[in-house]
């Protein structure tokens, strides 16, 4: 399938925020999943694509997409490294990347400080 402009960018987008390469191939390395979850998000909210839409972009069943936006949404909620692998890749996405992406790495830094000081006291 050719990829539209706005296409390529998310994917291109998410693959840099995520530091891998092609995210559509067919892996199921956690990392290409969980960037793929991430993609899958992304078309939906901010491009309101359909699922068979994002299908074809991925060379997957349309199933496949409408469980892996589900998956992602419980992420969201529990998991805190893919929580912040979304808002990176979103920013990247926006144009927000610069400044939020700096904010992003001050609060993980901040964080590890923080269990590291929890754990003297």
């Amino acid at each position: 399938m050719k990829l539209t402009q706005k296409d390529a960018f998310v994917l291109a987008s998410v693959e840099e925020a995520t530091g891998l390469i092609d995210i559509t191939q067919k892996t199921r390395k956690r990392e290409y999943v969980d960037a793929r979850r991430i993609a899958y998000i992304i078309f939906r909210k901010m491009h309101n694509k359909k699922y068979m839409d994002i299908a074809k972009i991925f060379d997957r069943n349309h199933a496949t997409i409408i469980y892996g936006v589900e998956s992602a949404k419980n992420l969201l909620e529990t998991d805190q490294e893919f929580k912040d692998l979304y808002y990176e890749s979103l920013a990247a996405v926006t144009g927000g990347g610069g400044r939020m992406c700096e904010i992003i790495q001050q609060i993980k830094e901040l964080k590890a400080e923080f269990l590291t000081l929890q754990k003297v006291f």
